[in-house]
């Protein structure tokens, strides 16, 4: 059986450091996107609140459209737990990769 999330990729953005890809989110459908971006765009906005000279000096955006991705059983089901998405961490992907390896 295929296991199918959607992926959104990301780009970050330092000052002083500049730009570079940052961890991808995970999120069982479209509509759990949707409301992942909604969640994150309300931190932002309670963040920049709570810290005014906070600027703009860090900040990720997300970088091209949303897209399937297939994963394994234990990973959608760790997806599909979380609700809205999550982020797709170096710890994750390992396991990920581990798994489509027969190693765990």
């Amino acid at each position: 059986m295929t296991y199918t999330v959607i992926r959104q990729d990301w780009t970050e953005y330092e000052e002083g450091w500049g730009q570079r890809p940052d961890d991808p989110s995970l999120h069982i459908d479209l509509a759990a996107h949707r409301k992942f971006m909604e969640n994150r765009d309300k931190r932002l906005k309670k963040l920049r609140e709570q810290y005014p000279n906070m600027g703009n000096s860090s900040f990720d955006d997300t970088c091209g459209r949303p897209y399937p991705m297939e994963v394994s059983k234990e990973l959608y089901e760790i997806v599909k737990a979380s609700k809205t998405g999550l982020w797709f961490t170096i710890n994750l992907r390992t396991e990920e990769n581990r798994r489509r390896k027969g190693l765990l």
